[in-house]
Formats: C-alpha cells, structure tokens, sequence
C-alpha cells in the first residue's frame, strides 16, 4: 500500500481518534484477524454473518495499530481506536485518497457476462506495454475494489478493476472510489435480478461507471447491445465501440473455428488491422478480446503488443477450462457463474464439437428472483432446440429447464435429472461414453466443480 499517516486516514475519513498517535504510519490495512500482522490497522466491517467488532481485542492483542470501528459500537472502548459513520463507506474513502494519490492509469468494467474474461483479456494486453495489476478473485466488490486500490505499488501503470453489482448504487460507489479513465461495459442482460429488480434497472447499474468517467475519458460500449445508444447518451467522455457487427469501431472480423473450440479472427482498428488466434474456447471469447482491445487502442498502443497479449492469454480456472479424460472424453468446465447470456453461449460452444457426443451439465441459474422460472425455461428451450445430445440437469430449479427443453421436442432418453450436485457426482460416469464432450456449466453456489473432480478421479471407470 502507499504509505499514509494515522492522521492521512482520519482526516480522510472524518474518523474521530481515541489514544493514537496521529503521525505514525500505516502499511496494511486488515480486516481479518485471521490474517492481521503487527502494526497494520485492523478494519471492523459488519455482515449478514459476521460482525468485525467482536474482534477489536483481539486486533490489539496481535498487534494492531488501532481498530476502526463504527461510532456507536463498543462504548468505553479502551484501546486505540478511530471511529466513524459507517466502517463499509469510510474503507471506500480511504481508497479514494490513496488513488488520488496514485499516477496509476484505471481501467473500469463491469457487465451483465463476460466482465472477468475482459478483465483478464486487458490485463494481458496491456502488461505487454507497462507493469500491469488487476483485481483478483471476485474482489470485485465495495471490500474487494478497495483492497484492491490498496495494493498498488509506484511502479504499477496500469491497474485494471473489474467491478460486480447486486443491488442498486454499488457501480455509482465503485466509480466513486476508483476514478478509473476508461470504462468498459461488456454487456446488459439478465443477471442480479433478485436486487436490481428488471433489466431496466440493471441498465442503469451498468450505465453508472461510463457516467462517472471524466470527460477526457474514454467509454468502450458493445457495437450490438440493443443499448449502446443509450449508453453512449450516458457519459461525456468519448466512445469507442466493439464487437463483431460491421461498423464497430473495433471490429473482429470473420471469426472461425480453428481446433478445440478456440476461434481465429481478423482485427481491424483504426491504427491497423491484424489477424490473432485465441488459445480459449468459445466464440464469446471474441467479443472480450476485442473489447480488450479498444482498451488498448484508446490509450495509443502498438498493435503488435495488442496482438501477442490476445494470443497470450490461456484462461482461467472454472471458465471454459478443458481437461482431456480417458476414453477420449472432453470436459469443458464453465462451472465459475450462470444466467441465460452465458449459458446460451455455453451451449454455443459445446456445439461446435460438430462430430461428437455433446452432453450438457447444467445447473440452476441463481440470483434471478421473480423472473427464474421463466429464465430456465428459456434457456431449456434453447437447448431441446438445438444440436445436444443429452442434457443433464442439477437442481430443482433446472425441473422448469428440462420440461422447456423436452416440450420443444429433445427426447426423454436424452434427458437425466439430479437433484443435488452429490447426487450427479455418484453417477455421472454412468451416463457418459467414449469420445463424448461433456460442457458443465451452473451458478456457482452449485459447486459444479465437483463433478469434475468426480470425472477426473473415476479416469478409468466410463
């Protein structure tokens, strides 16, 4: 972290300080005890299932600083202690002076799909030119983008923050907290729905971070969003399109299969055109180097550079990762998240192993609130629609998928259903033959990961 003063983070703050010495200086900030080392400044945040109050003695006792708590809690608290408003805001505060003080560049995105690929994408782009951060995880959050900021060092030029969303407001606040000078939004569908509602109000969260950037920013929007007009009305700053559909102003053009789902295409811009291949499967991977892309080309930067940091991206764990099994079986794990958008680009994908076996693993979608019957049964249509040779559901939620799939026409005899991922765990083996390609693809408080644990440790047994 940049160094600030006990005093640096009060005034920042507007903390009111209780037996600390106002000019010592703070390298860490915690909140964790689990974690907390001798002199960092433990950060008391309260949840749904914890509250970080319960331990301020022991922040002291392993070394703390000071705690940071809210103002009305622990009265006659006797350690060193900075209180505030609300503990959740003032940590965004914090990181707000320290990117303030940062000559780091910001890059911005959020989206309903496709945020953390983009991210990881840009990431790869841009630390061809400069050394490069990015948040990790699903830091992604009003804990996670500060601590994020926080862990910047004077060397980093380019920082790139994904930024999540369930419920109203939390973009604006984001925005707020990091300033960044280029925003991304991947894309605007059905995601979050629980808290934000309707699509309309998801717009709006999505809207939020290209209308807070500065006017000499730059706002990267998709070319075929049926709201990049609207988007584009949001912010000052300038706009720069992406996608697949003549006329973006970064354009892949004639993306083609090349082998094991992954796609080539030819990059035009306006400094050049170039072909790339994408070592990750999936057309939607695409749509998020290009995006990357225009990150890259708005701040000016070689297109050979942009090419090698396309090429060199390899993916992530739980995001369209492919394993080889035994008995030439595939399994593409897609396991990480769910909602329609990109389980109809799973889908997409698992279609393109034309001369195959197609199995598709699908989980409930979460987080869709009054709208989740109808979105399972959407998305089963589209899949008894279309080219899947068995799917199998987990969950009783994907009850209203399968029945979707099968009144569109797929057969009984090519239909499972599981009603815990521990069920399907015991039995996937059993449904699967040599050479199929099996897509596993669910919200993530499914687990789907275990069946593929559960694929790769029964090697032997299909």
């Amino acid at each position: 972290m940049l160094e600030l003063t006990l005093q640096d983070i009060v005034s920042g703050i507007g903390g009111v300080p209780q037996g600390v010495d106002l000019g010592t200086l703070v390298h860490e900030i915690s909140t964790d005890t689990r974690t907390l080392k001798p002199g960092d400044l433990y950060w008391a945040l309260e949840g749904d299932r914890f509250d970080g109050h319960a331990y301020c003695d022991s922040a002291i006792e392993k070394g703390a600083l000071a705690v940071v708590i809210r103002a009305e809690k622990l009265p006659g608290l006797e350690i060193p202690s900075i209180r505030v408003a609300d503990t959740l805001f003032a940590l965004g505060e914090v990181a707000r002076l320290l990117r303030d003080r940062m000559d780091t560049r910001v890059v911005g995105i959020t989206g309903s799909v496709g945020k953390t690929t983009t991210k990881e994408f840009t990431r790869h782009v841009l630390s061809q030119f400069a050394p490069t951060k990015a948040t990790e995880g699903n830091l992604n959050n009003l804990i996670g983008v500060p601590k994020t900021l926080m862990g910047i060092e004077k060397g980093d030029h380019w920082l790139v923050l994904e930024m999540g969303t369930d419920r109203p407001g939390e973009i604006r606040r984001l925005t707020e907290i990091g300033k960044p000078e280029i925003g991304i939004v991947t894309a605007v569908g059905e995601a979050h729905l629980e808290k934000l509602g309707d699509i309309e109000r998801v717009f709006e969260e999505k809207a939020d971070l290209i209308r807070g950037l500065p006017r000499d920013g730059v706002a990267i929007i998709p070319n075929e969003s049926k709201y990049r007009d609207r988007l584009k009305d949001s912010t000052s700053a300038r706009t720069l399109t992406f996608g697949q559909e003549e006329g973006s102003d970064i354009l892949a053009v004639d993306p083609h299969l090349l082998t094991r789902g992954c796609y080539g295409f030819s990059l035009q811009t306006p400094i050049g055109n170039a072909d790339a291949e994408l070592r990750v499967p999936g057309i939607h991977q695409v749509q998020a180097a290009t995006a990357a892309a225009a990150v890259a080309v708005s701040a000016g930067l070689d297109l050979d550079g942009i090419i090698d940091g396309l090429q060199d991206f390899m993916g992530l764990p739980g995001r369209c990762e492919m394993f080889e099994l035994s008995e030439g079986i595939t399994v593409i794990a897609d396991h990480y998240n769910a909602n329609p958008v990109s389980m109809s680009a799973a889908q997409r994908l698992l279609e393109t192993f034309l001369e195959r076996r197609k199995v598709m693993v699908t989980g409930e979608m979460w987080d869709l609130g009054d709208h989740s019957v109808a979105f399972h049964q959407q998305v089963g249509e589209k899949i008894g629609s279309g080219n899947i040779d068995m799917l199998i559901g987990v969950g009783p939620k994907t009850r209203d998928l399968i029945a979707a799939a099968e009144s569109v026409g797929l057969a009984k005899d090519k239909i499972r259903w599981f009603e815990t991922t521990d069920r399907i765990c015991k039995e996937i083996r059993k449904e699967l033959l040599a050479g199929d390609v099996v897509l596993i693809k669910g919200s993530r408080g499914m687990h789907l990961e275990k069946v593929l644990v559960a694929l790769q440790e029964g090697e032997g047994n299909f």
